[in-house]
């Protein structure tokens, strides 16, 4: 197997800087606000410890924009081509060393593996 399915509440403790790009601002900043909310309503009902210390938390317009991301979580519609195309494109940006997460339900991880220059890096997550 070439990729890794972890549940998300364990991803998001090794995350220290997690960089939201869409070219649509609004609907950046509307998945920060959501993100932090779960991230709240994770704490509250003990998913994510009360102390763990959470990153940066960012937004942006363009992929070329979170190079200095520590992981990138693709969250794109729910379709194989997307998905894989989405995954190639932030790999062009970003080198081995950096985690990329997609948060497919449906689709193999391993099939969207096969799309990017090191599938290791890939990680699956799920709720």
């Amino acid at each position: 197997m070439h990729a890794r399915h972890i549940p998300a509440r364990e991803a998001s403790a090794h995350i220290s800087r997690l960089t939201i790009v869409d070219n649509d601002p609004a609907k950046a900043r509307s998945a920060a606000a959501r993100i932090s909310r779960e991230i709240r309503l994770a704490t509250f009902v003990g998913a994510v410890r009360r102390n763990t210390t959470l990153g940066d938390l960012v937004t942006a317009g363009r992929l070329d924009e979170c190079r200095s991301a520590d992981a990138v979580i693709e969250a794109v519609v729910e379709v194989a081509d997307e998905k894989a195309r989405v995954l190639k494109e932030v790999s062009s940006v970003h080198g081995a060393g950096v985690p990329l997460v997609t948060t497919t339900s449906s689709i193999p991880v391993d099939e969207l593996a096969a799309a990017v220059p090191h599938p290791e890096a890939l990680i699956g997550v799920h709720s």
